[in-house]
Formats: structure tokens, sequence, C-alpha cells
């Protein structure tokens, strides 16, 4: 299975959003012919080009094109599994529950008291808000 780093993987996308080596290099905080090094590395490996160049322009192929789509899922889904651990790592952390007024219907003593005997359970904070 061909792998990619994450951290490839954002040298791609910023590219392929910026369509200029220069522009991405400066998004990415690295040098130019560090990023150019970097994906004509990406490209070697997975063995198909991903950009078309010329001095004057930079343009994604069809293979550039798949891997941007697919690149900002697979980014966006290692975030959100990073943040989900950090918040289930964090037991310091609060629930915040805000209601309407009325709007628990009657049910929240019974749920807060059901959830109070779970054995990760938080501090729960309640908020009410206005009607809108």
């Amino acid at each position: 299975m061909i792998q990619l780093e994450t951290r490839e993987l954002e040298y791609f996308i910023a590219l392929a959003d910026e369509l200029h080596f220069g522009r991405a290099a400066v998004r990415l905080s690295i040098a130019q012919p560090a990023l150019s090094k970097a994906i004509r590395r990406i490209e070697t490996r997975l063995g198909v080009p991903l950009f078309t160049r010329s001095s004057r322009h930079v343009e994604l192929t069809p293979a550039g094109k798949a891997l941007q789509e697919h690149g900002r899922h697979a980014l966006n889904a290692v975030s959100a599994a990073i943040r989900h651990a950090q918040r289930a790592g964090d037991t310091q952390a609060q629930l915040r529950l805000v209601l309407k007024p009325g709007g628990d219907a009657g049910l929240l003593s019974g749920l807060l008291a059901a959830y109070a005997h779970q054995p990760d359970a938080r501090q729960v904070d309640i908020l009410f808000s206005g009607p809108a």
C-alpha cells in the first residue's frame, strides 16, 4: 500500500489550493525548494504526475484533482480524530448544556441523575437561553 504522511498531504493540498509554489511555501512556512522537492517525492511515490508545470503556470492533473478532493477529506478526518481523542482524554473538560427555559420537557433532572452515575461523567454546566 502506498502511504503519504499527513505533512506531505498538507503540502500537496496547499499547492493544489494556491497553484503557485511561492504562495504555497509561504502558507506552509517552508522554503520553496523544499516544497518542490516534497511534491516531486509524492509524485514519484504515487507514480503519477499531480501537477503540470511551466515557468509561469501550475495546474492540477486529473490525478491531482482526485487527490485534492479525497486528500482534503483525509486531513479533515485526521484533525477530527485528534480533537476527539484530546477531548476524550481531558478528564477536566466540562459539558455545557444550553436550553430554552422549559425546553427539557421535565426530563433534565432524571437525565442528569442517570448521567452522574456513569464512570466517566463530567461536570455539567446548564445555561438557560432566551426564547430565540
